[in-house]
């Protein structure tokens, strides 16, 4: 669950590094956080977040074809540890090109990992079950 809660946290992140409209001051933007540091266009910032979607799409399949030949326990915690490291690194990227790797490679890691925990789920409990599973009873 906490992964989930990560997950989606992460997915919205970026959009918390745009100014928005409260940040304009007499006409000009005063501090345009990761447009300013990397010297992007909003468009380009965009970008860089749409990556995720396409990418995200195509490793969902192959990561769980993966985690077929992968015992779960040590795919899905090479997943977890690499999305961790990505994630932590985005802050030090210096372009916009590294920007887009490491969002790029934010996928790789992340892709596998929900529907890796969904199927991983469902190796303990049949269909009926999985729903109304209590946990620690």
């Amino acid at each position: 669950m906490l992964l989930y809660f990560l997950a989606c946290i992460d997915k919205s992140n970026n959009s918390q590094a745009m100014p928005d409209d409260k940040e304009l001051f007499n006409g000009k933007i005063k501090d345009t956080g990761i447009l300013r540091s990397l010297n992007m266009t909003p468009h380009e910032f965009s970008l860089a977040l749409t990556v995720l979607f396409p990418t995200y799409l195509a490793f969902q399949l192959t990561s769980n074809l993966v985690l077929e030949t992968i015992a779960p326990r040590i795919w899905i915690l090479t997943l977890a540890l690499t999305w961790g490291v990505v994630a932590t690194l985005q802050g030090l990227v210096p372009s916009k090109a590294g920007l887009y790797v490491n969002r790029i490679f934010l996928v790789l890691a992340e892709a596998g990992l929900t529907p890796g925990i969904t199927i991983l789920l469902t190796f303990f409990n049949v269909p009926e079950e999985l729903q109304l599973r209590r946990p620690f009873t």
